[in-house]
C-alpha cells in the first residue's frame, strides 16, 4: 500500500519508541482509533439512484504531497479484518483507512 511521505519521521518515531514492526504499527493504530474512524472517515454519500445507477463519488486525497510504499506482514486473518474494518467505515482503499488511521494515532514530531 501507499500511504503520505510525509508520515515516515511520525512512524520511525513511533516504531523506534514502541519497539513495533510495520505491521504491528497498523495493528496498534487501528485498535486505538477504531471508534474514531467513521467519523474520520467521513465517506461521502453516493450519487444517483434513481435514473442512474448508484456510484460511489470519488475519494479526494486527505492529505498532499508525494506517497510512498509502506510495505506490513500481517496474518492471513489480520488482512481479513483490515478490509472489512474498511468497508465498515467506508475507507476507499486500505491505505486510506491506515493513512486516517495514522494521523489520528501518532504523535506528530
Amino acid at each position: 500500500m501507499h500511504i503520505p511521505a510525509s508520515f515516515m519521521p511520525r512512524i520511525e518515531a513511533a516504531r523506534k519508541k514502541h519497539g513495533l514492526s510495520n505491521g504491528e504499527l497498523v495493528v496498534a493504530a487501528l485498535e486505538s482509533t477504531i471508534d474514531e474512524l467513521p467519523g474520520l472517515i467521513g465517506a461521502p454519500a453516493a450519487t444517483g439512484g434513481s435514473l442512474f445507477a448508484p456510484r460511489s463519488p470519488r475519494v479526494v486525497r486527505a492529505h498532499e504531497g508525494p506517497l510512498t510504499p509502506f510495505n506490513i506482514r500481517l496474518r492471513e486473518a489480520d488482512y481479513t479484518v483490515i478490509d472489512q474494518v474498511k468497508d465498515t467505515v467506508g475507507a476507499n482503499s486500505r491505505g486510506h483507512l491506515i493513512t486516517v488511521a495514522f494521523d489520528a494515532y501518532l504523535p506528530t514530531v
